[in-house]
């Protein structure tokens, strides 16, 4: 869960490549010969923004930690927190259901190996659950979630940049040839963590976000295959949408980028475990945040020709079904405005849906919300 100028962010792209020979093996063994179904399908970003009806987030499964302290296994890392193992009628049952896209966050940090690679184990469980989720025809989105280096500082800048190029480097290459339904997204909520500023930020976060982003798109688009055209997603600072923080952000030169960001609004209602349970579509007050947001993102991107998808959204069960209901039909419309498609935020936990151990959905009438 939870960017002045573009000229002046360009130099930093330059010098950024890893040298990958090694790399590109071990990601090439770990990730075998693509199938069928992941052939190149030649998917614009305005397209797949159009296409996608609703998306579902394995939350809280293969970006499980442990406080990047590592020292678990595969099996173990994938259920740490509580979920079991993802198994391929997960993805059936979610589209069943009614969703066609889902994204797959994933924390990498703990299975960096002492010589920068990827540990083979790790990188074969993500191509097997990414596979299972391409079987059923949907879109899907892999990122680099809760790693911990991730600090959007000018002191850690170089530092970030390179374990980011890295990762991306690795999984950029053993993906490459998968089609237009696999997507890319850059970083998950880069913050100052532990900050007083942390959800906030600064004009100099902003500026490290925007380069970050930048180089990563540079990375991508220079390992040929699909990547050169593949749909990639960035976020600005924390995937955050106050009116600062979208100024903020650049979006970098590129004509198959979305904007990603994550909203869980309004926040007492929405994601405050000690805020209120009580929302209503009949109050002006609840709903002006809601529809402010989508304002906000309209006017700094889609109006302006750059699509964005909501990737994290959803509203903390507090008792409160009812009023949960209204406020996803609500939000879901709104945002159905401005042709803004939503990803329910799924932890197994206070924001489940889907019950993987039963493979059972928990609320009918929430995922017909959701999913209509």
């Amino acid at each position: 869960m939870k960017i002045s100028a573009l000229l002046l962010s360009l130099l930093f792209v330059t010098g950024c490549a890893v040298n990958t020979s090694g790399v590109e093996q071990t990601a090439n063994a770990a990730v075998s010969t693509v199938t069928a179904q992941t052939a190149p399908v030649h998917i614009t970003a305005q397209q797949a923004v159009q296409e996608i009806k609703v998306g579902w987030n394995l939350g809280n499964s293969l970006d499980s930690h442990n406080n990047g302290n590592g020292g678990l296994s595969v099996e173990q890392t994938e259920t740490y927190w509580g979920n079991p193992t993802t198994t391929e009628n997960t993805f059936i049952n979610i589209k069943n259901a009614g969703f066609n896209a889902v994204r797959i966050p994933i924390t990498w940090q703990e299975h960096i190996l002492s010589d920068g690679k990827i540990d083979p184990a790790w990188f074969s469980r993500v191509k097997q659950v990414v596979d299972m989720a391409m079987k059923q025809d949907m879109y899907v989105i892999i990122d680099i979630h809760h790693d911990k280096w991730m600090i959007p500082s000018y002191a850690e800048y170089e530092n970030v940049k390179a374990k980011m190029s890295n990762v991306w480097t690795q999984v950029g290459e053993a993906f490459k040839d998968y089609g237009d339904k696999l997507m890319f997204e850059a970083l998950n909520e880069p913050r100052l963590i532990g900050l007083d500023n942390e959800w906030t930020g600064s004009p100099a976060a902003y500026e490290i976000v925007n380069k970050l982003n930048i180089t990563f798109v540079s990375l991508i688009r220079s390992q040929g295959g699909n990547n050169v055209s593949r749909i990639l997603l960035v976020q600005p600072y924390c995937g955050g949408t106050s009116e600062e923080i979208l100024s903020g952000m650049t979006v970098p030169a590129d004509n198959n980028i979305i904007v990603a960001v994550h909203a869980y609004t309004p926040y007492d209602f929405a994601l405050n475990q000690y805020g209120t349970n009580y929302w209503s579509s009949d109050n002006t007050s609840d709903t002006a945040e809601i529809n402010s947001l989508m304002d906000r993102l309209n006017n700094h991107f889609i109006s302006k020709g750059t699509p964005v998808l909501i990737d994290e959204f959803g509203a903390l069960a507090k008792g409160n079904d009812d009023k949960r209901i209204q406020w996803t039909k609500y939000y879901k419309a709104a945002a159905a405005k401005y042709g803004i498609k939503c990803f329910w935020w799924d932890d197994g936990g206070s924001f489940k849906l889907y019950d993987r151990y039963s493979g059972t959905f928990t609320n009918n009438e929430l995922l017909k919300a959701i999913t209509e």
